[in-house]
């Protein structure tokens, strides 16, 4: 674990965190100030336009699987929880409120994503813990603080673990969503697209391909470096351009599937 550096409410108040939203929101948290279990991650959100601060590897692949989703428009983590409410519903039920070396600490909620529908725009909490966490007797008491605070302010509130997500998923998503933020849109992306699309449509549905020897001849056609119609297709990909299966296994660019769907 990374070791953690003092820091105190009062002064994430004054920096205003847990405030803001898209590329202005600032997390309660970062990975210096309270450590990491085991691992942390800092990327770039694609959708927020801002670094993100996630504390384990459960967190930082949930991330990917919310971004990854198109009805999501904002991810917001180390989400601050009123104190006075938290403090009230822990005396309530009877529980402990979250503390730091005996004083009480203001709670946080992992995840707190918007999300688009027909209807407008709503909220989802969501709180990520390995399958481990949970023989905590204590993990279940925040837990259950936590709970009773959005089932208050009446979002929908859900405790996700690492059995509950997608690993094959992820880590295809791990494979293609770096192509998605490097790669800038211009004449040459374009015109390797197009071609992408004109070949991929040759294929008859559930023909195997070789995406790499594809790639390899557009790139051999247009004068172009070897890889870089390869990374437009990931790009496709990851954009939901060209839909195959990344439920399944992992991504094979020797034998992709044509008739594969999400």
């Amino acid at each position: 674990m990374a070791k953690a550096h003092k820091k105190t409410d009062n002064g994430r108040y004054l920096e205003n965190r847990g405030t803001g939203e898209l590329q202005t929101y600032i997390p309660w948290h970062n990975v210096v100030e309270v450590g990491s279990k085991g691992s942390s991650f800092r990327p770039f959100g694609i959708k927020t336009n801002r670094m993100h601060v996630f504390l384990s590897t459960i967190e930082y692949r949930y991330f990917l699987l919310s971004e990854w989703n198109d009805e999501v428009v904002d991810i917001r983590e180390q989400f601050p929880l009123d104190f006075n409410t938290t403090k009230s519903i822990a005396r309530d039920i009877g529980v402990k409120h979250s503390q730091n070396r005996g004083r009480p600490i203001v709670t946080t909620t992992d995840f707190v994503i918007t999300v688009k529908s027909d209807n407008g725009y709503s909220y989802l909490a969501r709180a990520i813990k390995t399958e481990s966490e949970l023989s905590n007797p204590r993990t279940i008491e925040k837990l259950t603080v936590e709970r009773e605070y959005w089932n208050q302010k009446d979002i929908d509130w859900k405790l996700v673990t690492d059995k509950d997500l997608p690993k094959i998923l992820i880590k295809n998503i791990e494979i293609l969503r770096p192509n998605f933020q490097r790669f800038e849109a211009g004449d040459t992306h374009n015109l390797v697209e197009r071609n992408i699309r004109f070949y991929w449509n040759q294929y008859n549905e559930q023909q195997t391909i070789n995406v790499i020897r594809l790639c390899n001849s557009i790139d051999e056609r247009l004068n172009l470096d070897t890889g870089t119609s390869l990374k437009v297709f990931k790009y496709m990909v990851y954009s939901k351009a060209i839909f195959i299966d990344l439920n399944s296994r992992i991504l094979n660019f020797n034998m992709i599937k044509k008739g594969d769907q999400l």
